[in-house]
């Protein structure tokens, strides 16, 4: 794991801190009343076993670039490190990256997730001899509505049992025959787990067709701070970051949204972009700073915006009393 580090998105040395984290491993090891799910104590162990055999303790800091606001943790995993992750939980998890539960709920969203890919691309024009990559789709479920129409799927992935219909090329990007080109990517959740993002979408890019176009999608997870898992996700993106390293990366900025999207049985925040590759010479980076600064200290206005994002989220009123305690407790302070 790398302590000084370079933003690897426009290569800016300047940090600004937002948190700090101290973990131990004796409070991951199985049994503990902290971390007794099979899923955190799996990453725990690439946390002390793999990434830091020689630590029994690491203090991370959460930390945005003072450039083009992208964040992540301090100290950073590298690609070295990733690939470890990766070889060690494809052993542990057949399945890795699909989804175990079949409850309707789980069922319902991922279908309604992979007809959204669909239509987003659809919109654009499809032919029956159409070709289709999903970069890290796990068992490649999210091709099925292209595959009902006679596209040819493909997948790259470590899960190594992907659907029917759906061809496994390998585990990542470098398993992709020199010659083989495709009409669309998918990109989803994959951005947040990879130590250079830059660099994969670039490599990403040279296996697109010059006409083709590219669909990214990751979660947003600023608020406050970022998601205190230094081993899931390494990487968090505002809409301006994950625009940013878009254009870093070479690929002409079609649309970027914000809004409310699923993965498994949850309902989560997501950022998502439309991108092809650069047919003008220069494109305009995009300032970030008043963005990162409302999600890192928000107003009221924008806890209230939340909280109703998270009562429908969860189907519950706990986070409409979480806010008026929240302001009750500022009214007390002033008097």
């Amino acid at each position: 794991m790398e302590k000084t580090f370079n933003c690897p998105i426009c290569n800016n040395s300047s940090w600004e801190q937002i948190g700090k984290m101290t973990y131990k491993s004796r409070d991951h090891k199985e049994g503990t009343i902290i971390f007794n799910d099979k899923y955190t104590l799996l990453r725990r162990k690439i946390l002390f076993n793999i990434w830091l055999p020689d630590f029994d303790s690491i203090k991370f800091q959460s930390q945005y670039c003072s450039s083009c606001y992208f964040a992540c943790y301090s100290p950073r995993p590298n690609s070295i490190d990733i690939k470890k992750k990766y070889e060690f939980l494809q052993d542990k998890e057949k399945y890795l990256g699909a989804f175990k539960s079949q409850s309707k709920k789980t069922i319902d969203l991922e279908n309604k997730r992979s007809k959204k890919y669909f239509h987003i691309l659809k919109r654009n024009g499809f032919s029956k001899s159409d070709t289709i990559l999903d970069v890290g789709g796990g068992d490649g479920r999210h091709l099925l509505p292209f595959y009902k129409k006679e596209f040819r799927c493909y997948i790259i992935d470590y899960n190594k049992y992907p659907i029917n219909g759906i061809t496994r090329l390998g585990s990542t990007l470098d398993h992709i025959p020199r010659q083989l080109k495709f009409d669309y990517i998918l990109c989803t959740h994959v951005l947040e787990h990879v130590a250079d993002p830059v660099r994969f979408l670039k490599k990403m890019l040279g296996n697109l067709k010059d006409d083709g176009l590219c669909y990214v999608e990751v979660p947003s997870e600023i608020w406050y701070d970022i998601n205190w898992d230094p081993v899931t996700h390494i990487n968090f993106f505002t809409k301006a970051s994950l625009a940013n390293t878009i254009i870093h990366s070479g690929f002409d900025l079609i649309k970027i949204k914000k809004t409310i999207g699923s993965y498994g049985e949850k309902r989560i925040l997501i950022i998502w972009a439309l991108i092809r590759k650069n047919t003008s010479k220069s494109q305009t980076l995009i300032s970030g700073k008043e963005e990162i600064r409302k999600l890192i200290t928000p107003n009221y206005f924008s806890i209230l915006k939340r909280r109703s994002y998270e009562m429908r989220r969860n189907n519950s009123l706990k986070p409409l009393f979480r806010l008026i305690k929240q302001i009750v407790r500022k009214i007390i302070k002033t008097f």
